[in-house]
């Protein structure tokens, strides 16, 4: 999985990590693993609350462009991701997806689709090279 994801308990205790998440913390496994979650992720307040209500509710969260504050310096623009583990009594997912990755998604979607245009093109001009009368005839006919 490719977005940043922790489970976390009802102690707000981390439980487990995926390596996206070890990436954004910039932190190892174990060092995650067990400590508190808002000793690692710094929000808003209000959003701490929020969390935390959704939690004792066992109740989903979606919270889009948020600053969030790790550890390591700068904070970043995220979206938000809550929900409860089915069949885990406490047990929260928690997805955290930066906005810089959401924009490098759809520029290389961008790219893509840019570099197909200009194969089709010069698919286009190649014909058109090969059979020049055809191309003339073809471009007097649209005028």
């Amino acid at each position: 999985m490719p977005v940043p994801s922790l489970v976390y308990d009802s102690a707000e205790r981390i439980i487990d990590v995926n390596p996206s998440a070890e990436g954004f913390f910039n932190t190892s496994h174990r060092a995650l693993v067990g400590s508190f979650l808002w000793h690692r992720l710094f929000i808003d307040e209000n959003l701490r609350r929020n969390f935390l209500n959704a939690q004792e509710n066992s109740a989903r969260l979606f919270v889009n462009e948020v600053q969030v504050n790790t550890n390591q310096g700068e904070a970043r623009v995220c979206n938000l991701k809550l929900a409860p583990i089915s069949g885990e009594n406490d047990l929260m997912l928690l997805m955290i997806a930066p906005r810089e990755l959401a924009g490098r998604i759809t520029l290389t979607q961008t790219a893509q689709s840019a570099s197909k245009s200009a194969i089709g093109m010069a698919e286009m001009l190649a014909h058109e090279i090969k059979n020049p009368l055809a191309g003339i005839t073809g471009a007097a006919q649209l005028l």
